[in-house]
């Protein structure tokens, strides 16, 4: 469990899960057990599914104090923003998510609905880096770097950048924020900074000057 915006005891903490659980297992708040006020907060547990799109198990909200309970890997370094809050109106069928660095110059997607969940950040990258394989069967500079939620981090010639289905402009995911999705981490370090990381600590950081896997 985790205090994900705001202040709050750790024992406040607990007795507000604690009674919230309690209520949700009294069956009369559905799947998603939905209880409007349990101490001033309003608090749910999403299906199973759309848990592993949020990246989180309960959300507690209560003015600017918001409590999480999260799987413990990935590990999320900044403060979690709300996967439906990154999840364009055209993607709501798929659970894709899409941002933008907040210096504008790379696009990232998660992309859940894909045979192989994977993250992919697209934009300008150093010079240097080793050639990959194209399209037509070439190799080529990479214009991408991808990583999958069950396994590694990898430069790609992507045939274009991420977009929503929709063609709706990606939200800014602001340093110190991040976005959890598909088992997958990807956190804003600067303003032209991101790294993702997924459930086995494997993943990249991306930035216009430099890239580096692990």
């Amino acid at each position: 469990m985790v205090v994900n915006r705001g202040e709050m005891d750790c024992a406040e903490v607990t007795a507000l899960l604690d009674e919230y659980y309690d209520m949700g297992r009294t069956g009369e708040y559905g799947n998603a057990q939905i209880v409007p006020d349990v101490r001033g907060f309003s608090c749910a547990s999403p299906t199973a599914r759309s848990s592993e799109l949020a990246g989180l198990a309960t959300r507690c909200d209560d003015g600017d104090v918001q409590v999480i309970v999260r799987p413990t890997t990935p590990e999320v370094p900044g403060v979690q923003v709300m996967t439906s809050d990154f999840t364009p109106e055209g993607s709501l069928t798929t659970g894709r998510s899409f941002f933008s660095l907040p210096s504008g110059e790379a696009g990232c997607g998660i992309y859940p609905d894909h045979d192989e969940p994977h993250a992919t950040c697209y934009g300008a990258m150093p010079p240097g880096l080793p050639e990959v394989p194209d399209l037509a069967g070439g190799r080529t500079a990479p214009n991408a770097v991808d990583l999958l939620s069950d396994g590694g981090a990898e430069l790609v010639n992507a045939a274009e950048p991420p977009h929503p289905v929709d063609g709706v402009p990606f939200g800014t995911l602001e340093e110190g924020e991040t976005l959890v999705s598909a088992g997958i981490a990807c956190t804003v370090l600067a303003e032209d900074t991101v790294t993702c990381t997924n459930r086995d600590d494997e993943g990249f950081t991306y930035s216009p000057s430099d890239v580096s896997l692990r």
